[in-house]
């Protein structure tokens, strides 16, 4: 199975945003995971250098390094010495695989957390996209919704992920969209689960076009009934999709601790 491009993605570069002060060794530890589960960080592909890594996330590269250490430590990435060296996504490192173990260690309570954040911050984005948003940029974000290829999952994950980020950017609120962006990073990896599923791809790129059609037609009830009917189907998607993950990862756990 190929792994998804994401040179133009601007999920793939806040994966890489500067940190914060507090715990920056778990973080960048949990970033990189991130987007190893997420299929950004492909299995035997080569990761930035301690230095680029400390410079993208704003640490120190013994920050980075005992980051790096750790996931070392559980045979997700491996480093080589010498001139051709430097740290590699192992080569038997499954995204798809860690993305599903991570649904599965996910909780029903978080899930439905997670997605009750994302429509409180989906309905500020629309309500203020309605009022703020020229025609111009809403038939624009229309126009790309239009143009997403649900038969390309690759190709589809990619134009979902700005498509998504162009509608909160409708809103004209700079923390508004910063959010999206920080919940579509934590939503990655069970994104990179649906994206395997037809049916998922093709509802809910009808979701974003009619969405984005709702925005331009500054129809705010609409629009927030959609996005709140995108929601509910997407919970329920997840929960189907973990509580059929959940055994197979409960075998993994057990074979390797037994």
């Amino acid at each position: 199975m190929g792994y998804p491009s994401h040179a133009d993605s601007r999920l793939r570069n806040t994966l890489f945003q500067p940190l914060g002060d507090t715990g920056r060794t778990a973080i960048v530890e949990q970033r990189l995971l991130d987007a190893i589960r997420a299929g950004y960080l492909p299995a035997g592909g080569r990761l930035p250098t301690e230095s680029d890594l400390a410079r993208s996330f704003g640490v120190s590269t013994l920050t980075v390094r005992d980051a790096l250490s750790t996931l070392r430590e559980r045979g997700l990435i491996t480093t080589l010495r010498g001139r051709n060296g430097g740290s590699f996504v192992a080569s038997d490192a499954d995204p798809l695989a860690t993305a599903r173990a991570q649904l599965a260690a996910t909780s029903r309570l978080a899930l439905r957390d997670l997605m009750m954040h994302c429509g409180t911050i989906n309905y500020a984005c629309a309500r203020l996209a309605v009022r703020r948003a020229s025609d111009e940029e809403a038939r624009g974000v229309l126009e790309h919704a239009r143009a997403i290829n649900p038969s390309d999952p690759e190709e589809w994950q990619l134009t979902v992920e700005n498509v998504t980020v162009d509608l909160a950017a409708l809103s004209h609120s700079e923390r508004l969209t910063r959010e999206s962006l920080r919940l579509q990073v934590e939503f990655a990896a069970y994104a990179y689960v649906l994206q395997l599923d037809e049916a998922s791809r093709i509802r809910r790129t009808r979701e974003l076009i009619a969405i984005a059609e709702a925005i331009v037609a500054r129809d705010l009830d609409l629009v927030t009934r959609l996005y709140d009917e995108a929601g509910t189907a997407l919970l329920n998607e997840l929960l189907a999709k973990r509580q059929d993950v959940a055994p197979a990862a409960n075998m993994e756990t057990l074979a390797a601790t037994g």
